[in-house]
């Protein structure tokens, strides 16, 4: 998030600041163009403004603090003068457009982030709710993009009360062994302890999880740390010109590559992440560095030619003026165009509209919102002399600003919970059967095109289908980073030992399935026990998704070999939304390991998976017939995915080590793969099936069973197994 530029004038022109702000200018362009026109590539430009947030304010706070001009409530309301007005009105702006322009299921989740972006947790909102950064398009969070600022509200926090910290300990402890202790020195030392374990903590988290580690404070605290570091630092530097104009145009170019060279979105805050954040400092150090040997004051440095002439100069400044207003604006207005039309990502021209509304927007909000509201928390009180007021002022306005964001905040949270209470009175309802929702029923022999009663709308509602998924709340290991191995046994007899123990292996596309595996296993009298980690399949080998699904597949593999069940349940094929059905070459070497240990596989081929969020889709239909809109939102079968069920790997070699169940019949008809079956909603995202749709398959699914593993229902004395 760019550091809202001062709107008070300056006495003195700083080259310094200039080509500060013309750097900030750059980075915004960058991460603005990035954002329209990118397709989900990250410009760095975000982690530009992390570094320059902590030049400036790490240093500045230090010396208020050090001059006795600091107090903790001072620098919280002047930061709440700075942020919070521009950050309150695009809030605003969002719940309007939200409860206008997107479908009800949405609703809850956006109400959310808004009560966290207000009052600066938007980061682990994020975190605690799995969304992975991810490129605009109609399903993207308007509010994705308020993290950074969460991360730098933190940061600001803190910083004071440290900075406090710090001179009272140096005015106490004032030698330690014949050296004199300064609150700079102390401040920069335990800065420096931070910034380093923080690029630690954000080099092993990104190797682990890295959707968890581009939101995470502590990952990414080290790139403001570097800021501040700098700044106390380069007090105590000079370059000459000629190295200066050399760390100038390596920095800048470093900023302005990065983008096209780096696939941030997969990579930051990992080690990739040094590559934008040095060419900030190099740029930061040109501006710098000069002003001890050149015999200036504060107001600026040497100017280093063609460098500052492009960093200094109206368009970049003024770009730097608006820059934490455009950031705010730019993302919204990007994913409500790309709902209005429908469009996954924003073309030449609608995207430079997007720009341009933007810009617009941005200025009318620093010209009659951002300035006034400074000029108010500084005008001196109803007689009283200008001095004092300035001193007290800040606090109180502070505070009101403070207020107002609890207010939308509480307002936003309250909002959200009335529609979840109203969510969750839907799905209990959903718990009953109804004779008016087939199902997969619909597509069994005889029946096929039952698609229920004329009139009945189907279930569940798409305001509601995201959270269909009953088996969400059973035990399961969620935590991207966590290579823990959590089982659960989710069917048994009621009575008398089990006929036959069967686990469930893999991640959400196994676990999807739960609710009609208990329903054979009820009638088979089987226990089930199911090991699932979200985003992981039973690997064997290098080549997985996070470093915690190799811990977690290896565990997991050690605890079936040593339960030895009757039969081991996994997801054996791979779909994808260009239409792609492939056996992975790691999970076939996992399949083997078990199979030699006398444990018999079935693989479960992987439902379709479509571009667009099917209750997102058929929201966006609502206008048309109901027949009309499942028509727009379903998919040809052989554009899903390919016809039969797989023989053989994605390198070609035969599949011989599973005993493969395909139930694409159950869900997709013989031609097309319709989103509504039988009265009932097929899938709650892109990909899994919802609850209410699976507990209509258990009759297929007992079918499958049976024609591909009959010796799991002979009785263990007489199975014979492959």
């Amino acid at each position: 998030m760019p550091e809202p530029t001062g709107t008070r004038p300056r006495t003195t022109p700083s080259r310094r600041i200039g080509e500060i702000d013309g750097l900030r200018g750059i980075a915004l362009t960058l991460v603005v163009f990035f954002h329209v026109f990118g397709a989900g590539r990250v410009s760095g430009g975000v982690d530009v403004f992390l570094v320059i947030s902590g030049f400036l304010t790490t240093r500045a706070v230090l010396r208020r603090a050090t001059a006795g001009r600091l107090t903790v409530t001072r620098a919280w309301s002047r930061d709440l003068d700075r942020l919070a007005p521009t950050a309150l009105l695009v809030l605003l702006a969002v719940i309007g457009g939200t409860l206008a322009l997107l479908p009800a299921q949405r609703w809850q989740s956006v109400l959310r982030e808004a009560a966290a972006s207000a009052t600066g947790w938007e980061n682990w909102r994020l975190v605690d709710a799995e969304l992975a950064y991810g490129a605009a398009g109609p399903g993207a969070s308007p509010l994705q993009h308020f993290w950074s600022l969460a991360v730098q509200v933190q940061y600001l926090a803190v910083l004071p009360a440290v900075a406090l910290g710090c001179v009272m300990l140096a005015g106490r402890v004032r030698r330690v062994r014949g050296r004199r202790i300064t609150a700079e020195r102390l401040f920069g030392q335990l800065l420096a302890v931070v910034t380093v374990a923080s690029l630690a903590y954000a080099v092993r988290l990104t190797s682990v999880d890295q959707p968890v580690a581009y939101f995470h404070t502590f990952a990414r605290v080290w790139e403001i740390g570097a800021g501040g570091l700098l700044a106390l630092a380069v007090g105590r530097m000079w370059l000459p010109p000629a190295w200066r104009r050399a760390a100038g145009w390596t920095g800048l170019a470093a900023v302005v590559s990065c983008g096209f060279l780096f696939d941030g979105g997969r990579l930051f805050p990992g080690p990739a992440t040094l590559f934008p954040v040095t060419g900030a400092l190099l740029v930061l150090l040109a501006a710098d560095a000069g002003q001890s040997r050149a015999g200036e004051d504060d107001a600026g440095t040497a100017p280093l030619g063609l460098f500052t002439r492009l960093l200094d100069n109206p368009l970049p400044r003024w770009l730097a003026t608006i820059s934490y207003a455009l950031y705010l604006w730019h993302w919204p207005l990007l994913v409500a165009w790309l709902v209005v039309t429908g469009r996954p990502h924003a073309g030449v021209l609608d995207g430079a509209t997007v720009v341009a509304v933007s810009v617009l927007l941005a200025w009318a909000t620093v010209t009659w919102v951002a300035r006034p509201v400074e000029r108010w928390s500084a005008r001196p009180a109803t007689g009283e002399t200008a001095p004092a007021p300035r001193r007290r002022l800040p606090v109180r306005s502070g505070a009101m600003l403070g207020a107002a964001s609890l207010v939308l905040a509480g307002g936003a949270w309250a909002s959200a919970d009335v529609v979840e209470r109203e969510d969750l009175a839907e799905l209990a309802a959903l718990t009953e059967p109804s004779a008016a929702h087939p199902g997969a029923a619909a597509l069994r022999p005889g029946r096929s095109g039952d698609a229920g009663p004329a009139g009945v709308p189907f279930r569940p509602s798409t305001a509601i289908a995201g959270r269909d998924g009953r088996h969400l709340s059973d035990c399961m290991n969620s935590d991207g980073a966590s290579p823990e191995v959590v089982t659960c046994v989710i069917a048994e007899p009621d009575a008398g030992e089990p006929t036959r123990r069967v686990f469930l292996v893999g991640g959400s596309h196994t676990q999807h399935w739960e609710d009609a595996w208990v329903q054979v296993a009820d009638d088979a009298g089987w226990e089930v026990t199911a090991m699932i980690k979200h985003g992981c399949r039973l690997t064997v080998g290098p080549v997985v998704s996070r470093r915690a699904c190799a811990d977690w597949s290896a565990g997991a593999l050690q605890a079936v070999i040593a339960a030895r069940p009757d039969a081991v349940v996994v997801e054996s094929t791979k779909t994808s939304a260009d239409g792609t059905d492939v056996v992975l070459p790691e999970q076939e070497a996992a399949w083997e390991a078990i199979t030699d240990a006398g444990i018999p596989v079935l693989g479960v081929r992987d439902t379709p998976r479509f571009e667009e969020r099917v209750p997102v889709c058929l929201a966006r239909h609502q206008d048309l017939t109901r027949t009309a809109a499942t028509a727009a939102c379903s998919a040809p079968r052989d554009e899903l995915f390919g016809d039969p069920f797989p023989a053989a790997g994605r390198d070609g070699s035969p599949v011989t080590r599973i005993t493969r169940v395909d139930l694409t019949d159950a869900i997709c008809g013989p031609r097309t793969c319709d989103v509504v079956v039988g009265n009932v909603l097929v899938y709650r995202d892109t990909d899994h099936l919802t609850g209410t749709y699976v507990t209509t398959l258990g009759p297929d699914l007992d079918i499958a069973v049976r024609e591909a593993a009959p010796w799991l229902f002979e009785p263990a004395s007489q199975a014979r197994q492959p």
